[in-house]
């Protein structure tokens, strides 16, 4: 597949990512997700070495915004473990997309007195989840940024 079918796969994915999180962003986020996810992939496939000046312009400048957008996307989990114990006290926070995988991090990235291991059990616990998204004007405006992004990318394509 050339650079033009991946750009042009890129921006249907943004169009079909902002109409769905304007439709719903909470029920439909698991589908933003593997469009996200695809969207991601192609980004990685693009040759941006023959790319043309002018494109690679507004590539560059789609690929500042599309990753500060992506990252709004993911939840923020939030964990404050009190101590019941000899162990320390423990917070910290991290951006991940599910629950699990912020459990993941949060056990193999908790540094303290190796003497103590911290439970799965525990850490799901003391979990917090918020979203960066958080309101309805906030979710509108993502899903836009999404779409205007997808027809930026649609009609200058042409210079590739």
């Amino acid at each position: 597949m050339n650079n033009k079918a991946k750009i042009l796969d890129i921006a249907m994915n943004l169009n079909r990512v902002g109409n769905l999180a304007a439709d719903d962003y909470e029920k439909k986020k698991k589908r933003i997700d593997i469009f996200l996810e695809e969207t991601k992939e192609y980004i990685d496939s693009i040759d941006k070495s023959s790319l043309s000046n002018s494109f690679r312009k507004t590539f560059d400048k789609f690929l500042k915004e599309y990753f500060l957008l992506e990252k709004e996307s993911k939840k923020k989990y939030l964990i404050y473990i009190k101590s019941h114990c000899e162990a320390p006290d423990y917070e910290n926070e991290t951006e991940a997309n599910n629950k699990n995988e912020a459990v993941n991090y949060f056990l193999n990235n908790i540094n303290y007195n190796n003497e103590y291991k911290w439970s799965r059990d525990m850490v799901e616990k003391d979990l917090l989840e918020t979203e960066n998204i958080k309101t309805n004007e906030e979710k509108l405006k993502w899903a836009e940024e999404m779409m205007t992004w997808g027809n930026i990318l649609t009609h200058r394509v042409k210079i590739i």
